[in-house]
Formats: C-alpha cells, structure tokens, sequence
C-alpha cells in the first residue's frame, strides 16, 4: 500500500470518516486551503518549540566541546557545525 494512502486512512479513522469522505473533501478547494493552513500552524509550532529549547540543547554541546575527552569533543563539534545546524538555514 503506498505511504501516502497508508496516511490517509489513518487520517479518515482518526477524524471518524470513511477514506472516500476524505478524499472528497480534499478535492474542494475552501478545505485543502484550511487543511494547508492547519498543517502550516502545526509546523510553526513545532518550530516555535524547537527554538525555544535550542539554548538549552547547547549548553550540553558546549560542555562536551571541552569535556577532555577526543570521542565526544569530535562528536559535539560534528553536531555542531555540521548536520545540526542545517536546520537553521530553514529559518
């Protein structure tokens, strides 16, 4: 079953309606903007929660950056300057 059908019918049972109700709807143009406009406020969120949290995710990074110890220094910094801040590009 593609992933993205798979999805759908997850979304169908969660809201109590059949998957071609869902279906339906998401071919009206007034629901697939709102359906757009929920999914964008939900990422924001999620967003909003992550910066809000960055500060503190930090500190422990900063700590390992001169915790003595090669392994984790190496660690830290590959975090650091590398896959973890490709997120901020985003913003």
């Amino acid at each position: 079953m593609p992933s993205w059908l798979n999805q759908h019918l997850n979304e169908a049972k969660k809201c109590g309606i059949g998957v071609t109700t869902l279906w339906r709807w998401l071919q009206g143009e007034d629901f697939e903007r709102r359906y757009r406009e929920a999914r964008r406020r939900v990422f924001e969120g999620a967003q909003l929660r992550l910066q809000q949290i960055a500060e503190e995710a930090v500190d422990p990074l900063q700590r390992n950056l001169r915790s003595k110890n090669p392994s984790v220094e190496v660690r830290a910094f590959a975090w650091e300057f590398g896959s973890g801040r490709q997120g901020s590009r985003a913003v």
